[in-house]
């Protein structure tokens, strides 16, 4: 399988998972929560057994959508300048 099929069926297994981790683990492991992070992955970070944080990937703003739906061509080019 390609890289980029690889990639892309790692990041529609992730999508829309949430997973509770410590603050310790994520000292230990950043390089791999934020890997997992940009493929869809959301964590609830803990500290002393309460959630303190969120780690998401960002939503697409206006501009990155109409981008992409342009470059599929579902939109004429004037759209979003």
């Amino acid at each position: 399988m390609a890289k980029a099929s690889l990639q892309l069926a790692a990041m529609q297994l992730l999508a829309g998972q949430t997973e509770i981790i410590t603050m310790m683990y994520l000292r230990k492991h950043p390089g791999d929560i934020i890997t997992q992070v940009q493929m869809g992955k959301t964590f609830t970070i803990t500290k002393a057994g309460h959630a303190v944080a969120i780690l998401s990937k960002p939503e697409p703003t206006a501009l990155e959508i109409a981008a992409e739906i342009r470059r599929l061509g579902m939109l004429g080019e004037d759209y979003g300048k």
